[in-house]
């Protein structure tokens, strides 16, 4: 019997070292869920618990000291309340498997009852500490079974066949090798209660329920990492798979880092061009503009020279603005800030203004320019204009670009079926030429902003990149559609189908008549930090007998102003400016205006051009907003509006 013990208590010791060592792997496993390390910890705790604890019964066993004396009744007690704990942990683990592994959905009956067979089992242990019920101790403080402990088999006796049941019966969705893994917990501690009676004194039963635990955890554990690795892999073999795909635009690819990678690179690219061509297309009509500016100051009194010179700088000019005019209102598409409008038009009228924009430019290349709204039958849409002229401007504009010499250029406008949503019809517009073309490669990115096609640098043709992205915008938000064919060397249709409304007439309203020369003699406040900038107002302005006082900043129109509030007709306020900006300085005279109870039209005439800059300075007290560069017929007109 010593030698049973010993070999019983050396065993208990390593099996208590290994669940151990479990516990460390099983914190530092990366592999589980939060709930699933938690079980797996609470039952290697226990199964730690139950050995150390059976050991150290054995150990104080005999010892008749106080010390003796309560420790084996602690350890006795542990080693038989312990096996429940650690069953009622098992219980939920094997639920959360088949839950996770086999898609259960409910918490089975059975598990339940063995729950609550485990509570009966630690409450019965509890009681057995008063009443002596399953074993005693003699004068010696020796562990003697009582004639009652075949009853401490019941209960286990019930528990192991019903979790085998339950396991069995509601882990279908597992694996037959998951199933037998969980019943091995099941099947050996009842083996060992079945042949306790024949093991002459050696207590199998407490380490038949460690043994399957190590086993269980051991075997799931590496299944996890298995499983872990292969999860690893293959999201390595999907990054390996998804680089050499064509990658899509940075917000559209934020799930794949390796893609969203190259697709930032590719932006990176296509901002760098930008930056290069549209640097070029500066450039070029700003030496235009300087080089004839410098012709025409050094032969100024040639004046055929000087207005041959002025010619081409206007021309210049215009080509500098359209491209930032391009810029701008792609920025504006972009961010949602493009301000849409509804009025009445004549598309017939509109096409003839915007085709004698290009007389110039067609006449100049002998291209036969052929109009065709023959199929316009009615006219009278209403849409807003600038956004038709901006279409039309700019597809035509491709076309004188991209068509040689003596080359033809053809647009039709017609009408075609009426639509019963809000009466509108569709009109579509055609236009065809028989230029350089692009290719097919190039078609399937012409609406990508900055994008340019090879044949137009060849081509020596200038242009930000940003035209047909513009278009392309502008007719969907129509709700119109747009087709493009093209091949290289043979020309370019482009055929644009918009949904428009029809024109309700209405009573035609009152014009406000603006009487001619109603500003001169009218005083004007010109503030503005740039020296050029307040020239050419005061030249413009002067020209209509105005008179004109400057400042050079907001504090110093602020000061102007409290000086003689009743001087000025108006001001013409830039808004970035030293010392005090244009926003703050209308701020300060509309608060002053309380006091005297007057009001001054104030307009803001500045380079800050976007829709929120305008909203900015309404908010600031402005009356109305002119940006540069001025255009003369805005300006006198929006004067003739506030001065009264």
């Amino acid at each position: 019997m010593q030698g049973v013990s010993g070999f019983q208590i050396y065993l208990m010791s390593m099996l208590s070292s290994i669940c151990f060592v479990l516990i460390i792997f099983t914190a530092m496993s990366k592999s589980l869920t939060r709930r699933r390390r938690i079980l797996l910890l609470h039952q290697e705790a226990a199964s730690v618990v139950i050995m150390l604890f059976e050991r150290g019964a054995y150990v104080f066993s005999g010892d008749t000291s106080d010390v003796g004396y309560i420790m084996v009744r602690i350890c006795n007690f542990m080693s038989y309340a312990m096996p429940y704990v650690l069953t009622f942990f098992y219980v939920n683990f094997v639920y959360d498997y088949m839950k996770e592994e086999g898609g259960l959905v409910t918490f089975p009956k059975t598990l339940m009852i063995i729950e609550a067979l485990n509570i009966t089992g630690v409450v019965t242990v509890i009681l057995s500490q008063v009443n002596y019920f399953y074993y005693t101790f003699d004068a010696s403080n020796v562990y003697q079974r009582t004639n009652n402990y075949a009853y401490s088999y019941i209960l286990p006796a019930i528990i192991f066949p019903l979790m085998f049941y339950s396991i069995f019966h509601n882990g279908k969705g597992l694996s037959r090798q998951q199933r037998l893994l969980l019943l091995m917990y099941c099947i050996i501690p009842f083996v060992s209660i079945a042949v306790q009676p024949f093991l002459f004194g050696l207590s199998m039963v407490n380490i038949s329920m460690v043994i399957p635990i190590i086993l269980i955890f051991t075997v799931h554990l590496l299944e996890m990492d298995r499983k872990a690795k292969e999860t690893n892999e293959l999201k390595i073999r999907q990054l390996n798979e998804k680089q050499n795909i064509t990658q899509e635009k940075l917000n559209q690819s934020y799930e794949d880092l390796t893609r969203a990678l190259e697709d930032a690179n590719a932006a990176n690219v296509a901002k760098t061009e930008f930056l290069s061509n549209i640097s070029h297309d500066i450039r070029t009509p700003m030496n235009a503009i300087i080089g004839y500016a410098d012709i025409a100051l050094r032969h100024e009194n040639d004046r055929d020279k000087v207005s041959d010179c002025l010619a081409k700088i206007s021309v210049a000019s215009d080509q500098l603005m359209t491209l930032i005019s391009d810029v701008l209102d792609m920025t504006k598409i972009e961010k949602g800030h493009f301000e849409f409008r509804e009025e009445t038009i004549h598309l017939q009228a509109a096409v003839n203004n915007v085709v004698s924009m290009f007389s110039s430019s067609v006449d100049e290349k002998h291209i036969n320019f052929h109009v065709d709204v023959s199929g316009l039958v009615h006219d009278k849409v209403v849409c807003d204009s600038k956004v038709i002229n901006r279409i039309l401007m700019n597809i035509i504009s491709n076309s004188v670009k991209f068509t040689g010499e003596n080359g033809t250029i053809s647009l039709s406008v017609e009408d075609g079926k009426e639509f019963e949503k809000e009466g509108t019809r569709n009109y579509r517009f055609t236009f065809t030429d028989n230029g350089i073309g692009m290719s097919e490669e190039f078609l399937q990115k012409i609406y990508e902003p900055f994008e340019r096609a090879q044949s137009a640098t060849l081509s020596h043709q200038k242009g930000a990149g940003l035209g047909m992205a513009i278009v392309k915008n502008l007719v969907d938000h129509l709700g119109g559609k747009i087709h493009i064919t093209s091949h290289l060397g043979l020309g370019t249709t482009v055929i644009i189908d918009l949904p428009l409304k029809q024109v309700v007439e209405e009573a035609p309203k009152e014009k406000i008549a603006i009487v001619p020369g109603s500003l001169e003699g009218r005083t004007v406040l010109l503030v503005d930090d740039m020296a050029i900038n307040r020239e050419i107002a005061c030249m413009i302005l002067e020209e209509r007998n105005m008179i004109v006082e400057q400042a050079e900043n907001g504090l110093e129109a602020v000061e102007m102003y409290k000086q003689n509030p009743q001087k000025y007709d108006a001001i013409l306020m830039d808004i970035q400016m030293p010392v005090m900006n244009g926003l703050q300085a209308t701020e300060t005279i509309r608060s002053l205006e309380k006091e005297l109870d007057v009001r001054i039209p104030i307009l803001a005439m500045t380079a800050d051009a976007f829709a929120a800059d305008k909203l900015k300075a309404i908010h600031a007290g402005m009356d109305d907003h002119i940006s540069k560069p001025i255009d003369i017929g805005k300006l006198f007109t929006a004067l003739s509006k506030y001065i009264r």
